[in-house]
């Protein structure tokens, strides 16, 4: 069931602008109403506010969001890209509201992203294996320039092996599930066991998508993970953005405006002077900190190494490689020996490979519904081995804080 159009209440404070404040007793009845019906939110693109008295002084005018999409679990999984779009005022006091339940998106080529559920496959630790083995054949010299090479070759294998023997696990389940409603009664068992292995990978899946990481392990909450993956799909997706001028922009126009902000934020100025002349690195020899500087660049053992990365948080956002630290976690004795080689490589020669910084920017919004592309707050997410180097280092500065750092 899906429900559009005006509601005359709001769900917030920010959905009002000016005037007398919000009656909060109406505000709490509509939220329950909503929330009795099993209904959920759509969101909206365009302007916050789909009414407004048109004063036309400032100081008397009254803006509030009374039009919107509500819709329930069916209605999201039969049109999970529904978009609610507010489009301009005209004569009306009110926005027009346009709900577009298949919106055409040309979608860039998804970016290779470790899946938690290929690790219930047996067959793909022994892919690991195989496939880090031969790619130790590939010639580079220093091991931190051969690591991300093998990387990529590795990468390029699970992506064969997942379309190849893992297949679709939506059309597995379909399959699994006409097959076990006749069968016969002797292969029984084992379709049911094989479909509850495609139940407990689904779980895996949305789990992941959805990042909600609080629930049991054990919990089979497949379709709330599913919904809140759809819900959180439709909120964080970018329809249109104002520019400079105040007008609305989308598609092309949109992802060029989007572009051309980050330019101008990460652009190089003559002020940054990289790298730091010699003397502004070298340590006073009467600091308490002096003596212990070697402890920060010392070539890092094999435990040290093993034991922050078991410490990573094992499914944080990957960086551009799409691997997160359980991958690493999980398969470490295939490539253990290879990471703590390249990470002490690093340490024993002071240079950091080119690869290694490279990093997906995201960018989260500040506000609720944000306008303009100052209502984002860019982050940068960096590739799970590039934080382990970090961590090392973090891990060795802690005890020597308080030296650096003037209390005063």
């Amino acid at each position: 069931m899906g429900s559009y159009g005006r509601f005359n209440d709001m769900t917030s404070d920010d959905e009002k602008l000016g005037g007398l404040p919000v009656n909060r007793s109406r505000i709490a009845a509509f939220r329950n109403c909503i929330d009795i019906c099993g209904l959920i939110d759509l969101g909206f693109h365009g302007p916050r506010f789909t009414w407004t008295n048109k004063s036309p002084v400032w100081q008397t005018t009254i803006k509030e969001r009374l039009d919107r999409g509500l819709g329930n679990a069916e209605w999201l999984m039969l049109f999970p890209s529904t978009q609610i779009h507010h489009l301009p005022r005209v004569k009306s006091d009110y926005c027009p509201i346009l709900v577009d339940t298949n919106p055409f998106e040309q979608y860039p080529s998804k970016p290779f992203r470790f899946e938690q559920m290929w690790l219930t496959d047996p067959t793909f630790s022994t892919l690991i294996q195989n496939s880090w083995r031969a790619s130790a054949l590939i010639p580079s010299g220093f091991s931190s320039l051969s690591f991300p090479r093998r990387l990529e070759a590795l990468t390029e294998n699970i992506r064969l092996w997942n379309k190849n023997h893992f297949g679709n696990l939506f059309q597995r389940k379909t399959h699994l599930l006409a097959r076990l409603r006749g069968i016969q009664h002797t292969l029984e068992q084992q379709l049911t066991q094989d479909y509850n292995t495609v139940l407990h990978q689904e779980f895996l899946f949305w789990r992941l998508k959805s990042r909600i990481m609080w629930l049991n392990h054990g919990d089979a909450n497949t379709k709330f993970f599913h919904l809140k993956t759809l819900q959180w799909r439709s909120h964080s997706r970018v329809v249109t953005l104002k520019d400079e001028a105040g007008l609305w922009l989308t598609e092309e126009p949109l992802t060029q405006h989007i572009y051309n902000a980050f330019k101008k934020l990460f652009r190089a100025t003559s002020q940054n002077v990289w790298p730091p002349s010699r003397t502004d690195t070298q340590l006073c020899p009467n600091s308490p900190f002096y003596h212990h500087a070697y402890e920060l660049v010392k070539i890092p053992q094999p435990e040290e190494i093993f034991k922050i990365l078991q410490e990573h948080p094992p499914l944080k956002a990957p960086g551009s490689d799409g691997f997160h630290a359980l991958f690493f976690q999980t398969n470490w004795s295939s490539l253990g020996p290879s990471i703590i080689q390249v990470i002490q490589d690093i340490f024993a020669q002071h240079t950091l490979p080119p690869s290694w910084g490279d990093t997906n920017l995201a960018f989260i919004p500040k506000v609720a519904h944000p306008e303009v592309i100052s209502q984002f707050r860019p982050i940068s997410l960096c590739n799970t081995l590039y934080k382990l180097l970090s961590r090392i280092i973090v891990h060795r500065l802690k005890p020597y804080m308080a030296d650096i750092i003037n209390p005063c």
